[in-house]
């Protein structure tokens, strides 16, 4: 018997966003939620020069770009493993997407290009042993004042299991 690594599709399929609810209601209307909490969370730690390079590093369908495009940021670009995730981010308009297979080694060729890297939800899925490797390769893509912001699932609060558990691609916890 044949196993396929199938954790996009499994993912998408227990996705609380689907792509019907998109395209009916567009990105706008799907990600309500989430973009306040992106106006609540992160819009105080952008810079105010809307012409920033931003890079949103696993980006998924594209909703923090999005919310930037929104905002007035002009110059703002992100990179994803999942090839589904970027096929449904251009489909829907957001097109500044690159799919990438290797983060290191694309952060390699980007010395002193970004003001600002994101990571959503991201650094959990870092392979433990690759993990300082690819935040120094973040900080060799960052500009001297530049700005890391990171957001993970906190380890010490009481759903931590579930944050740890739920996805089999977590790799490690942080508190």
């Amino acid at each position: 018997m044949e196993i396929k690594n199938n954790y996009y599709g499994i993912a998408d399929k227990y996705r609380w966003e689907k792509e019907e609810d998109v395209k009916q209601k567009g990105f706008a209307a799907v990600g309500k939620r989430i973009f306040e909490a992106y106006e609540d969370n992160y819009l105080p730690l952008l810079p105010k020069n809307k012409e920033a390079k931003i890079l949103d590093v696993g980006c998924g369908w594209g909703y923090f770009l999005y919310f930037l495009k929104e905002n007035g940021y002009k110059n703002i670009e992100g990179v994803e493993l999942g090839v589904p995730q970027v096929e449904i981010s251009k489909k829907y308009g957001v097109s500044n997407i690159t799919h990438i297979k290797d983060l290191e080694g694309f952060l390699k060729t980007k010395e002193d290009c970004y003001d600002v890297i994101t990571l959503h939800q991201v650094v959990e899925h870092f392979p433990k042993d690759k993990t300082i490797d690819y935040l120094q390769a973040i900080r060799y893509a960052l500009k001297d004042n530049g700005r890391l912001i990171v957001c993970t699932p906190n380890m010490c609060f009481f759903s931590a299991p579930v944050n740890r558990y739920i996805s089999f691609t977590h790799e490690i916890g942080f508190t």
